[in-house]
């Protein structure tokens, strides 16, 4: 146990007056281990003043008091999915995530986490093996780690933390399904963090309708990019009926709050609502927003809901790292099985 204020007057920090009526104060008292008693009190006795102990005390104190006021039935299981993105492997490291989860909920196992790794292929995404293996693999593992142990009942809550190509993530939102509540967590890019921020602005959607809605409708989002309406035409034809979820200032790390995600899902469902005679084929390359399509699993409430993702097969220039890796825009096509790439 150590003092902040001596309980002697000659002692580190102490003081003529305060150290006799502070000796027993629990405000004064400090729980070190001998290393940094010894630290304090002795080897570096100037670099640790009143002034700096007490913050350090006070930090300490609301953390423990935080931890230790969640309550059990806040226990979320934690599930990493990491692939590989472009030429790069993409880790999921717990020292990362496991801070974005409280004070809300807390690591049902601890540092024990439920993983899925797609890592090591040696196909290219750009080969359309690496799709139909990747797929394949996730399912697999998803049954086995996964989808068992909800259908125990063993799993009641997840925290998902992915890194991955954006069709695999809307293929594991698929998986995922609405059955089990799940928090769909993402890493930032600044600052880098998994947690959700509070303070950047509000993200302005705009909505767009065709003049005429009697060719094939296709749904365009566009929330870290832009996806002009030429893009489509030139693969469903000049007649396409093109709707469209747009953010007004789109960039690649552009959704941060939880509110704005709430509204693109609002948006989202209420444009499905209007085609829902419509069956969805295909996807333009998936790419969204951070969590609207790391929502392939948060957008796993709209867009997964269109069944099993088809992959773009019909490419009308290669795409490039930079675009294959990040987010940039999706296109949903109904009745068709011809896909858009950007």
């Amino acid at each position: 146990m150590a003092h902040i204020v001596a309980e002697t007057p000659t002692g580190p920090r102490g003081d003529a007056t305060r150290s006799l009526l502070l000796c027993n104060e629990v405000n004064n008292l400090m729980l070190l281990c001998h290393v940094h008693h010894k630290l304090i009190d002795v080897d570096q006795v100037d670099q640790h003043p009143e002034y700096r102990l007490r913050p350090m005390k006070t930090a300490h104190e609301v953390r423990i008091d935080i931890v230790t006021n969640i309550k059990e039935d806040r226990a979320s299981h934690v599930l990493r999915f990491a692939a590989q993105i472009g030429d790069h492997e993409s880790p999921v490291s717990y020292d990362m995530i496991s801070t974005a989860m409280l004070p809300d909920l807390y690591p049902a196992e601890g540092r024990r986490t439920i993983d899925i790794e797609l890592l090591g292929s040696s196909y290219r995404d750009h080969e359309p093996q690496f799709w139909d293996f990747h797929r394949q693999n996730l399912e697999r593992q998803f049954a086995n780690r996964v989808r068992e142990r909800i259908d125990a009942r063993d799993i009641r809550h997840l925290s998902l933390f992915a890194l991955a190509p954006q069709p695999l993530l809307i293929a594991l939102g698929r998986l995922l399904g609405d059955i089990t509540p799940c928090i769909v967590h993402q890493l930032q890019r600044e600052p880098k963090t998994w947690r959700w921020q509070e303070g950047p602005p509000v993200i302005n959607y705009r909505e767009r309708r065709p003049e005429r809605t009697n060719g094939t409708p296709a749904l365009v989002l566009g929330i870290s990019a832009t996806i002009v309406d030429e893009r489509v035409h030139n693969v469903l034809g000049p007649d396409a009926a093109i709707w469209a979820i747009e953010a007004e200032q789109p960039h690649n790390d552009i959704l941060k709050r939880e509110a704005d995600l709430s509204e693109f899902r609002r948006r989202f469902a209420l444009n499905v609502g209007r085609h829902k005679g419509c069956p969805w084929r295909g996807f333009h390359d998936p790419c969204i927003p951070g969590r609207s399509g790391r929502h392939g699993c948060r957008i796993r409430a709209c867009c997964y809901a269109q069944g099993r993702p088809a992959y773009a097969d019909l490419r009308s220039k290669p795409l490039s790292r930079r675009f294959r890796s990040r987010i940039a825009c999706l296109v949903l096509v109904w009745g068709t099985r011809r896909y858009l790439c950007d």
